[in-house]
C-alpha cells in the first residue's frame, strides 16, 4: 500500500512539474496579461495533456525499475556453496 500512494504522488508531481513548467514558459513569453485570455486555457489543456503522458510514462519506468529489482533479488546466488 505504501508503494501505490507513492507511486500516485510521483505521478501527481510530475504531471504538475510538466504543466506547471510548460505554463510558466509560455507565461513567461507571452506576459502575466494572456493568463486572462480564452487561448491560455485551451493552451493549459494541451499541457495538462502532455503532462499526463509524461506522468504516465514516468509511472511506467518506476514499475519497470521496481520488478526488475525485485526480479534480481529474488534470484539465487549462483555461487552460494551451501544450496549446490
Amino acid at each position: 500500500m505504501k508503494r501505490l500512494v507513492l507511486l500516485a504522488l510521483q505521478f501527481t508531481v510530475v504531471v504538475a512539474a510538466v504543466a506547471g513548467g510548460f505554463a510558466a514558459n509560455d507565461l513567461y513569453g507571452k506576459g502575466i496579461a494572456y493568463a486572462d485570455t480564452q487561448w491560455f486555457r485551451q493552451d493549459l489543456d494541451g499541457y495538462a495533456r502532455i503532462g499526463l503522458a509524461a506522468g504516465g510514462l514516468f509511472v511506467l519506468v518506476v514499475i519497470c525499475y521496481h520488478l526488475t529489482r525485485k526480479g534480481l533479488d529474488d534470484r539465487p546466488d549462483p555461487f552460494d556453496t551451501d544450496k549446490l
